[in-house]
C-alpha cells in the first residue's frame, strides 16, 4: 500500500530546521505541548526584551505556551492573539496564521513586527515553528538633537552616517542596537578606554551594555539600577530619552559620570546613542568642570 501523500506545503522538521538557519528572522519550533524544542541563532542571541511579547525566559525547553498565556492574562492582547493561533495550528484547525503588531515610537514611526506561524510535521507528532520579523516604518520625525555629540541626527539618517559624524566630534558615544548590544564606538570612546588600561574586549562593538550595566547595579549602587531601568525602556520604545547620574570604572577607581541615551529612529533600524560624561567631584558640574568619558 502506497504511503499517502504529504501536503508539500506543510514543511518537514528537517525542512524547517534548514529554513531556521538559512534566515535572520527569529524562529523557535514548539513541540506539541508548547514547548520550545529548537531556537535558531537569532533567536537565541537576543535578549527577547524588544518583542512584542517580552519573555524573560524564552529559551530551549521553556514553556513557551504557559508564557505567553501567562502574559495575555496580565493584559499583553498581542500575546492572547499569538496564544490563540498557536493553540488552532496545533490542533489541526489551521495549517498557517499570519499577525503584524504596530508599536508606535516616543521618536516617531513605528515598529511593525509580523509574526509567522506554521505547521511542521514532525517525526512523532505535530511541531508549530513561530518566526518573528521586525521592521521600523518612518513617519514624520524632528531632528534629534543630542547635546552631548554637538550636533542634530536627522529623522532617516543611514547608520553609516551616523557613526561618521560621531567619529569627528568630542564626545564620547556608544551606539547600542535594539537588544542593548554595543554595535560602534567613536574614537573618543577608544582613546579614554586605552588612557585609562581599560580592555576594549569589555567596552567595544559587540559587548552586552545591558549586561555591564547589570552587573554595575548588582554591585548594590542603586544609581546605576536606575540608570539600567531607564535605558531599558528607551530600548522598549516606551521613552525617547533620559538623563542620569551613576558610577562607572574601565580599568581604575569607579568614578561619578552623567549618562544619557536618546533614541534615533534611523532609516536602518532604531538604535540607542549613549554618552558618558564624567563629573568633577570636587566641583557642581558644569559645561566647562566636566570631561567627556566611556
Amino acid at each position: 500500500m502506497p504511503a499517502p501523500k504529504r501536503d508539500p506545503q506543510i514543511m518537514t522538521q528537517s525542512e524547517a530546521t534548514f529554513a531556521m538557519d538559512s534566515t535572520p528572522d527569529r524562529c523557535v519550533l514548539l513541540d506539541g505541548a508548547g514547548c520550545i524544542v529548537q531556537a535558531n541563532e537569532a533567536w537565541s542571541s537576543t535578549s527577547r526584551q524588544t518583542d512584542v511579547v517580552p519573555l524573560e525566559n524564552a529559551r530551549e525547553g521553556a514553556d513557551y505556551m504557559a508564557a505567553m498565556g501567562r502574559a495575555a492574562l496580565n493584559g499583553n492582547r498581542e500575546a492572547g492573539s499569538m496564544h490563540a493561533q498557536i493553540r488552532k495550528i496545533q490542533t489541526g484547525g489551521a495549517d498557517r496564521a499570519r499577525l503584524e503588531f504596530d508599536r508606535p515610537l516616543r521618536t516617531g514611526g513605528v515598529v511593525r513586527t509580523v509574526a509567522t506561524i506554521e505547521q511542521v510535521t514532525g517525526r512523532d507528532q505535530r511541531l508549530v515553528l513561530v518566526a518573528f520579523t521586525t521592521e521600523v516604518t518612518k513617519g514624520a520625525v524632528r531632528p534629534t538633537v543630542i547635546p552631548e555629540a554637538g550636533f542634530s541626527v536627522p529623522a532617516g539618517t543611514r547608520f553609516e552616517r551616523l557613526t561618521e559624524a560621531l567619529e569627528h566630534c568630542t564626545a564620547h558615544a556608544a551606539v547600542l542596537d535594539g537588544e542593548g548590544r554595543i554595535v560602534a564606538v567613536n574614537a573618543a570612546w577608544r582613546r579614554f578606554t586605552m588612557d585609562t588600561g581599560g580592555d576594549p574586549a569589555r567596552t567595544g562593538v559587540g559587548v552586552d551594555y545591558l549586561a555591564v550595566c547589570s552587573a554595575a547595579a548588582k554591585g548594590g549602587d542603586g544609581r546605576a539600577n536606575r540608570f539600567l531601568r531607564e535605558l531599558q525602556a528607551v530600548l522598549r520604545g516606551e521613552r525617547h530619552t533620559f538623563t542620569a547620574d551613576a558610577r562607572v570604572g574601565t580599568g581604575g577607581e569607579a568614578r561619578p559620570f552623567r549618562g544619557r541615551a536618546t533614541a534615533l529612529n534611523l532609516e536602518d533600524g532604531v538604535f540607542v546613542l549613549v554618552t558618558h560624561t564624567y563629573l568633577d567631584a570636587a566641583r557642581t558640574p558644569t559645561a566647562s568642570t566636566v570631561r567627556t568619558a566611556a
